[in-house]
């Protein structure tokens, strides 16, 4: 059974506690805010994904922290965080996951990818898995990078001016979400 997660403030706590799939899409766009999530897995046979998309532009200053705490076995959690800043926007994420002594064959991945597309633009990335038990997966990865000289140039030689170009490169980095956000029939 698929289940439809909403975020109805700054600081949102979930209790996952039947089993089935859980989707919680999170956008944010031109805004400067700070935005907490908190959810707890407390059944067996959950599985919780978590699309994420921040756009900033000028000095818009996000910040996310999210903590996961898997506390049944056989659960999986997949976060994941696309972020496009321009001028001197800002993006802090801070995520934790815990796999404590007990919950055996779960998995978890936390991926955030950023594209910087001002030299002042930036992101800060803590990631950090707790695991106790010894029969899970789990993993993480960030990319924090710049469009090339070379992206730029391949594009522009294709007749795109400079801005055409850089929102092609925006809407790639979407795609996934945009994809997966589809594929739920939202």
């Amino acid at each position: 059974m698929k289940n439809f997660l909403r975020i109805q403030a700054r600081r949102n706590t979930f209790v996952l506690e039947k089993a089935g799939e859980y989707f919680l899409p999170i956008s944010v766009e031109s805004k400067s805010d700070s935005l907490s999530l908190y959810v707890d897995i407390i059944s067996t046979n959950v599985k919780l994904i978590i699309i994420s998309t921040f756009l900033g532009k000028a000095q818009d200053n996000f910040q996310f922290d999210i903590q996961i705490h898997h506390r049944a076995p056989k659960t999986q959690s997949d976060i994941k965080i696309f972020a496009a800043l321009f001028e001197m926007s800002q993006l802090s994420v801070n995520g934790a996951i815990n796999l404590p002594t007990g919950v055996k064959n779960s998995s978890t991945y936390f991926f955030v990818k950023s594209l910087l597309l001002s030299d002042k633009a930036r992101t800060r990335v803590i990631p950090s898995l707790g695991i106790e038990e010894n029969e899970v997966r789990a993993g993480h990865g960030v990319s924090i990078g710049r469009i090339s000289d070379e992206e730029l140039f391949y594009l522009m030689s294709r007749g795109l001016t400079q801005a055409q170009a850089q929102n092609l490169l925006v809407q790639s980095l979407f795609e996934p979400a945009r994809e997966k956000i589809r594929e739920y029939g939202l």
